[in-house]
């Protein structure tokens, strides 16, 4: 059970996130910064119906779900006082592409694999090979060379999001996604607990989505 209204409880965990991050940005790392411990939410269903835990979107939003032609954050964009209005409309886009696309077998398929690929790499402690990954999100590769790129390579050619200040700036965009989703659930009463629920597993999917640039903020590798 919540001690405290489930939107409220979102946003306190949201509000202690800050303390607990720590300089990781491997996709088994990312892992490890996002674990819940509330039971109700350790599993989200997405909107498209997709399982999927919190930690685990933390690891492949942006690496192998978005738009590699349209991030998140526009790098034309480069005054902060400039008004990017945007960018919420992009972040839903790239979100979406997990969240919102069609549960097909070849979209669960997919997923399958790049978890399974993702604990065997927590599992074992080494790291798997850029193709492995590439040719799970449609890439096809030959003697170690790509010849045609998968969205996983397509996104890392692309990937101003990871990267500060835009990483920070991608993070906060989704953040408040996120709490406006929450607040929606808080509208809900009692008695409409399935409504105030699937709010409540999109709010936190969001935010994990979210959380993968946050994470990235805090990465020695991204910020070299």
């Amino acid at each position: 059970m919540y001690s405290v209204h489930p939107s409220r409880h979102f946003l306190l965990k949201l509000s202690s996130l800050d303390d607990k991050i720590h300089p990781y940005f491997e996709g088994s790392e990312h892992v490890e910064t996002g674990k819940i411990k509330i039971e109700e939410l350790k599993l989200l269903t997405l909107p498209n119906g997709l399982e999927i835990k919190f930690e685990e979107i933390v690891a492949l939003a942006g690496d192998y779900y978005g738009l590699p032609n349209q991030p998140i954050i526009d790098p034309a964009f480069k005054d902060v006082d400039q008004e990017d209005s945007g960018r919420h409309q992009r972040f839903r886009d790239a979100y979406n592409t997990l969240a919102r696309t069609p549960k097909t077998d070849e979209l669960q398929n997919e997923l399958d694999k790049l978890l399974a690929t993702l604990h065997k790499e927590i599992k074992t402690g080494v790291t798997v090979d850029a193709s492995t990954w590439d040719e799970i999100t449609g890439g096809w590769w030959v003697a170690g060379l790509p010849v045609k790129l998968g969205r996983m390579m397509q996104l890392a050619e692309t990937n101003f999001d990871h990267f500060l200040p835009n990483a920070k700036n991608a993070y906060l965009t989704g953040h408040q996604l996120a709490i406006d989703k929450a607040r929606e659930a808080g509208n809900y009463s009692e008695d409409d607990k399935d409504e105030q629920k699937r709010l409540l597993h999109e709010a936190f999917s969001l935010e994990a989505f979210s959380c993968h640039f946050l994470t990235d903020s805090f990465a020695s590798g991204h910020i070299r």
